[in-house]
């Protein structure tokens, strides 16, 4: 647009203004993990650009030469080493370490990409939003052919507006939060509040009170809540189920609401973090809801919608120090087992002992043998109580036992030879499949005659 209007040079220096908040980036209880890079981490400015993340590209070329790797967007990462282009389809060993370089961010690349593999793509959350949109916007001009003379820096300017982007209104970014559970999103509609109704620059801390007072005032306000952030990551906040309910319902009965709120909501078998869940013909857009997932907690509030003419039944299910169960939390949320009681019957009677290779969950894993995991040993047990009726290798993921580490998750596999378990670190949230994912893959390693340890 600036291109069209004629211009060809920026005399002077681009100026990213920030006072609509204040300068604390990190939202309250994220600095629990200061070295999580995941972009649910971002941290929150008043100006940003692409949630304050950004994403590393690797594309192969030919075998042993450098392969293309490029940050997107542009302009804010300054890059040091590279990635080599390896023979055939081998397992990609991309080193991506991050770090501050002074206003902007420092990347160190190193391993290698398989000469057939596809993009690759790392999006990582930047440090220090400040600058960021500066620094995008600079080398967007440039792109364009238009000169800028100055740096990037902090600060207002004054003169006449050629150029303007407006943010979509609020009905319409709280599809973000309510159906895809972005943080982002979340804490900066937060922390906006408190602008808007306070003054400016927003702090995170009076927008927790505007909360808490609105909470109050709807009489939701149970004894032991707290708010401090917006998303509810890691252990800042603290409700009820009852709270959440009574807000539920107040906000179905004000019509002054209703209609963007339930719309903002995840529907049932068809979109958001509900797309693969209530998916049968009665349930299938009948569920109105929010999920929320942590380390070892999950949670489901909404609506089931009734017929016509009735109000719809609100609802708030949270569940508690459950690490390594959050399947079956979800399973119980749901509707208990994920399938009627006659499949699961034929697949415990009839498929696992028809099996070579079965792949349960730690949930399920207890249910097909009735057996109870709380240590190692018990999963030892119940795996040798599985094969022993009929599969020559088992294997439990999502294993949490007495006495593991809580930051990582284990898998335990066993077969005829011995005994092998493996820990990865444990995500805040993991997509729905992962299991069935790795079950395909664990396959295809043993098919390509990869003994178990090594499949694993």
């Amino acid at each position: 647009e600036l291109r069209e209007r004629g211009v060809r040079r920026v005399d002077g220096d681009v100026l990213v203004d920030q006072r609509f908040y204040d300068d604390q980036t990190t939202p309250p209880a994220f600095e629990q993990k200061p070295n999580e890079w995941a972009a649910f981490r971002a941290p929150v400015s008043a100006l940003a650009v692409n949630e304050n993340t950004v994403t590393l590209e690797i594309r192969p070329s030919e075998a042993g030469q450098t392969a293309h790797a490029f940050f997107e967007p542009p302009g804010f990462v300054d890059v040091d080493g590279a990635v080599t282009t390896g023979t055939g389809a081998g397992a990609d060993t991309v080193g991506l370490v991050l770090s501050k370089n002074g206003s902007r961010l420092g990347a160190k690349l190193s391993g290698d990409v398989g000469e057939d593999a596809k993009v690759v793509r790392f999006t990582r959350r930047v440090e220090d939003p400040t600058l960021l949109a500066g620094y995008v916007l600079r080398a967007a001009l440039e792109q364009a052919q238009i000169k800028v003379t100055g740096e990037v820096k902090s600060g207002a300017g004054k003169g006449p507006v050629i150029a303007k982007h407006l943010s979509a209104p609020l009905s319409s970014l709280l599809y973000a939060l309510g159906k895809n559970s972005d943080n982002f999103y979340a804490e900066m509609i937060f922390k906006s509040l408190a602008a808007e109704k306070k003054g400016r620059p927003a702090h995170a801390q009076d927008s927790a009170q505007l909360v808490e007072k609105t909470i109050a005032e709807l009489d939701a306000n149970d004894a032991g809540i707290v708010i401090k952030n917006g998303s509810g990551l890691y252990d800042a906040n603290r409700v009820t189920t009852s709270s959440v309910v009574h807000l539920l319902r107040s906000a179905w009965r004000n019509p002054a609401i209703q209609p963007e709120y339930v719309a903002q909501l995840s529907v049932g078998g068809v979109d958001g973090t509900l797309h693969g869940r209530f998916r049968s013909e009665h349930e299938r857009g009948v569920v109105r809801a929010k999920t929320g997932t942590l380390d070892d907690t999950i949670a489901l509030s909404g609506y089931v919608l009734g017929p016509p003419g009735k109000e719809p039944i609100a609802f708030s299910i949270l569940f508690n120090k459950i690490p390594g169960h959050a399947a079956k939390a979800r399973g119980d949320a749901d509707r208990g087992l994920y399938v009627r009681p006659e499949v699961a019957a034929f697949l415990r009677e009839q498929a696992v002992p028809a099996a070579d290779i079965v792949t349960p969950n730690q949930f399920e894993l207890e249910w097909l043998t009735g057996r109870k995991i709380g240590s190692l040993a018990d999963a030892l047990a119940a795996g040798d109580a599985l094969r022993g009726r009929g599969p020559q290798c088992v294997v439990c993921t999502s294993l949490s036992r007495d006495g593991g580490d809580a930051t990582m998750i284990e898998t335990l596999a066993l077969d005829n030879s011995g005994a092998w378990l493996v820990a990865t670190p444990r995500l805040p949230q993991v997509p729905n499949g992962s299991g069935d994912l790795f079950a395909a893959l664990f396959l295809g390693q043993r098919l390509l005659g990869r003994p178990v340890p090594n499949a694993l």
